[in-house]
């Protein structure tokens, strides 16, 4: 089977199948931002059975700190995506989608790799003690963090921006080539 890249871009239907797929994309993100994200792990646990009332909760995207942030970055994916569909400045809405699209990719590697300070909370100034000068931010010695898990949610989240980039990285290949297209070839496309 010899698929060849020229002719799947220059088929007629291809932006609308990945305007389509970026907004999908942005579906699945938005339900990954509140799905189990990162799970704070037991260090000292050394392979032994956990009590049973030792498990840490999974915490989700949306409760860290940048929750907000990833949504709306999320949230102008879709929009643009919609409106490429609805042929309101595709051109813009097409450079709109690759910027938001690369902010999810970028905001999802940063939250997972940073998931303890940003979703669990860690890092944050824990208590002052009375200096010559004021107060002091008081540093213990030994800080012990227990390891981190990724759930689910990161994963997801991380394959559907990906997706969203692909998709947004055709679209731009089609556009300098391409005249508007009309409602009918959105419904063909659709089908």
């Amino acid at each position: 089977m010899d698929i060849k890249l020229g002719a799947i871009l220059s088929d007629p239907r291809t932006p609308t199948r990945a305007a389509v797929t970026a907004l999908a994309a942005a579906i699945v993100m938005i339900g990954a931002v509140f799905a189990p994200f990162a799970t704070q792990g037991c260090g000292l646990c050394r392979g032994a059975r956990m009590l049973p009332g030792s498990v840490f909760p999974s915490l989700s995207l949306f409760q860290g700190l940048d929750g907000w942030t990833v949504l709306g970055t999320v949230a102008v994916l879709s929009l643009a995506s919609l409106g490429y569909l609805s042929n309101v400045q595709r051109g813009l809405s097409a450079i709109a989608m690759l910027l938001s699209a690369v902010g999810c990719l970028v905001l999802g590697v940063f939250e997972g790799v940073d998931a303890g300070v940003r979703i669990m909370g860690w890092g944050a100034p824990q208590a002052f003690e009375a200096g010559s000068n004021g107060p002091v931010l008081f540093v213990p010695e030994h800080v012990y963090y227990p390891p981190i898990y990724l759930d689910g949610g990161f994963f997801l989240f991380l394959a559907a921006a990906i997706v969203a980039v692909l998709a947004s990285v055709v679209i731009m290949l089609t556009l300098t080539s391409r005249p508007t297209v009309d409602r009918r070839t959105v419904t063909a496309a659709l089908i």
